[in-house]
């Protein structure tokens, strides 16, 4: 797509993929998670994800603290 590129417009060009990189993006996970197919998996998989990050942490706590004290 800006494979043949001109020393004038590179910064120009550089801007508009980086614009379209973003939207492509934004519009990839808005799809991921309107199509009814995804919406399940998606949310039990952030909802998991979410889950272990505090549940980790706190027991990693705890057993920081035990072994401490």
């Amino acid at each position: 797509f800006f494979l043949h590129k001109e020393k004038g417009s590179r910064e120009k060009e550089n801007q508009y993929s980086l614009i379209m990189e973003n939207s492509f993006y934004i519009f990839y996970l808005i799809f991921l998670f309107t199509s009814e197919f995804f919406i399940a998996s998606t949310r039990i998989g952030i909802l998991f994800i979410y889950a272990n990050w505090f549940l980790w942490g706190d027991i990693i706590e705890n057993f920081r603290d035990t072994k401490i004290k």
